[in-house]
């Protein structure tokens, strides 16, 4: 019988191959954290199995035509499943808790990468690698953005790719136990499947491949745009609670199931006739939010900004602190009203809290986990900059960072803003760890409206600020704030509560400055979400917050709002209010003319104070899971209106 192996080949240039593959892996290999030293016991194994591989780099075996082509099924089969464990542990989920449907789709997955690439390459090596190498890097970024933000990448951050590389700075990577493990398993598989020289040499055969693959992609993807069997068997990503999504459905599969839902179709029993119907019936009487102001007569300055990571994590459940960190807000109460806000996302996806505000639109009535500035904003998409431009207001807007984030650089060309301001053009740059401080952002504020004002007589200038950003660990930042009832250590949050009380004595600045100000001015601050902070801190002051399962969970979506006037103002909301609601809550306060859209909302806040997927209100004070209300008429004429406004125009 032949021996399988038929010649063994070595030379002193695969001998160089073999000592520069070993150098490389031990000059990496001394970058890892000390937990990873070959004396430990749990690591002489996989670094002696991979320092054998590494010198068997520069052998070449010479299989026989027969082997090679077993062992590259082989390869072919065993190569995807090895990834997809691979991935999960990255994730930190365990595969084998999934449901075997749900293992079956992302084995699916996985194997058709392989196999996409193996046809491109035609070599067995080759495509074993680059699919490792493809599913390893998605896993180690997947694993790095769960950690810093709570879950994992979704469909959606394919249009935010410009943001994550904006904002990736400001955290560190670091090679964990998981992480080192993993890299060592991908290595070990490429430096195995550089043996194996298996490839279709005949054209007839590479194309019945190539035609047999591309027919399974199709039909696969025709399976995953089956909305009633994906739903069915609880295959799409979640919308309520989003960081549970990928540990029911694999990090593959969570990603690749929701692609399709990044589209929007009409709602049911949908019709233009009902749209219009709906929004010039609207009639609310004159003060829904129940605030008086007066201008004289005069229109209002508006300024609104909308503070990053702004909130009072008290709103989730009470802990008291070493010195207060809103105690400027609190003291406030000639001239303002505050209450709280619900916005649409929580420790990221800021853009979906700008769009809420700007448009009047919900992101409960959109595909879940989108970004609404990348995905559906176009020219025609009608904002308040509009409605207040048609009212003789000169727009700015102002964002102390990149342009490119969340797509702005477009959108703001869309909303047609008059002025529009990034770091770049930024004066007062003083900065809190790496970004400008709330208090330089003032500055420059005041100092864009008093040159506005010189050439204009009503100016809207929309703010968004970036003192507050994620990445609470910064160990040159000194912190200030300190919990002191709580069980649990939580150096992130006391962090954050520090940048917060900073917030909290530049606004103060602000309308200090604005108090003296000639003109009628109209102040509306508010946050854009929630810090991504320890997850263990929200499940301890949880357990302090009474309400039901809906109310507890709304409540890490509530974020302060104030409205500030220099002339007469007063008001109080009885309870939350929905972020897409705020630009009537600003007009009516303002005594300034609102559309019939206006007029609709201010008509749904009567009905539902809050529409958030994350738990919604109505004007009796009862929370409902998204589940429950998505099926209220009230809601399902929201959405009619909001998709003729948006998409059938």
């Amino acid at each position: 019988m032949r021996s399988l192996i038929s010649i063994i080949e070595f030379n002193r240039k695969r001998g160089c191959v073999s000592a520069a593959s070993l150098f490389i892996f031990l000059f990496f290999w001394k970058l890892l954290p000390k937990f990873f030293s070959p004396l430990h016991s749990h690591v002489i194994l996989p670094f002696s199995f991979v320092c054998v591989l590494c010198l068997l780099s520069g052998v070449k075996i010479r299989l026989s035509e027969t082997v090679n082509k077993v062992l590259g099924i082989l390869m072919l089969i065993g190569s995807p499943a090895l990834c997809f464990v691979v991935v999960e542990f990255l994730g930190e989920n365990l595969f084998f808790k999934l449901s075997p449907m749900v293992i079956l789709f992302n084995y699916l997955i996985y194997g058709l990468i392989f196999l996409i690439l193996f046809v491109i390459t035609n070599r067995l090596w080759a495509g074993v690698s680059l699919g490792t190498v493809l599913c390893i890097f998605c896993g180690l970024a997947n694993g790095f953005v769960r950690e810093f933000r709570g879950y994992g990448i979704r469909s959606c951050d394919l249009f935010a790719a410009k943001t994550a590389l904006n904002v990736a700075g400001n955290y560190v990577f670091s090679i964990t136990v998981s992480r080192g493990y993993a890299i060592l398993a991908a290595l070990a598989l490429i430096l195995i499947a550089i043996h194996i020289d298996f490839r279709i040499k005949s054209l007839k055969p590479r194309l019945i491949t190539a035609v047999s693959v591309l027919c399974c992609l199709v039909i696969f993807q025709g399976i995953i745009r089956n909305d009633d069997f994906m739903r069915g068997h609880n295959l799409r990503p979640f919308v309520w609670e989003i960081s549970n999504s990928q540990l029911q459905h694999g990090v593959f599969l969570d990603f690749i199931s929701g692609l399709p839902t990044l589209t929007v179709d009409a709602p049911e029993g949908y019709s233009v006739a009902k749209a219009k119907e709906l929004i010039n019936s609207s009639e609310p009487e004159e003060k829904v939010f129940g605030i008086e102001s007066d201008f004289s007569g005069e229109k209002p300055d508006i300024i609104v900004i909308m503070n990053e990571s702004f909130s009072d994590l008290s709103v989730n459940g009470d802990f008291s602190t070493d010195v207060p960190y809103l105690e400027n807000w609190n003291s406030l109460s000639d001239n303002v009203v505050k209450g709280y806000t619900s916005v649409p996302v929580f420790g990221s996806f800021t853009a979906n809290s700008e769009f809420e505000f700007l448009t009047g639109y919900s992101c409960s009535l959109l595909p879940g986990g989108m970004v609404a500035y990348s995905n559906y904003v176009r020219e025609s998409t009608v904002n308040l900059s509009d409605v207040l431009k048609e009212q003789g207001y000169h727009s700015i807007f102002m964002h102390p960072f990149v342009e490119s984030g969340w797509n702005r650089s477009n959108v703001y060309k869309y909303f047609e803003f008059d002025e529009i301001y990034y770091i770049s053009d930024w004066i007062n740059k003083e900065y809190i760890r790496n970004f400008i401080s709330d208090s330089a952002d003032y500055k420059e504020v005041i100092y864009r409206y008093e040159e506005a004002k010189r050439t204009n007589d009503s100016v809207f200038l929309f703010n968004v600020t970036m003192q507050n950003h994620g990445g609470y660990d910064n160990s040159e930042y000194e912190t200030t704030v300190h919990i002191t009832d709580l069980e649990g250590n939580y150096p992130l949050t006391e962090q954050y509560l520090s940048l917060i009380r900073e917030s909290d004595a530049a606004l103060m600045e602000l309308l200090n400055y604005f108090d003296n100000s000639e003109d009628p001015v109209l102040i509306l601050l508010y946050g854009d979400h929630q810090p991504g902070i320890e997850a263990e801190f929200f499940e301890e002051v949880n357990l302090r917050h009474r309400g039901t399962e809906a109310e507890i969970s709304g409540s890490k979506y509530l974020t302060p709002f104030l409205l500030y006037s220099n002339r007469e103002l007063s008001g109080s909301l009885d309870s939350p209010i929905s972020a897409s609601y705020l630009q009537a809550l600003l007009m009516e306060a303002a005594d300034l003319e609102t559309t019939d859209y206006q007029d609709f909302l201010r008509n749904m806040y009567l009905e539902f104070p809050v529409v958030n997927i994350h738990g919604s209100l109505d004007c009796n004070g009862t929370w409902y899971t998204w589940e429950e209300a998505e099926s209220l008429e009230a809601v399902r004429d929201y959405e009619t209106v909001q998709y003729n406004l948006l998409f059938d125009k």
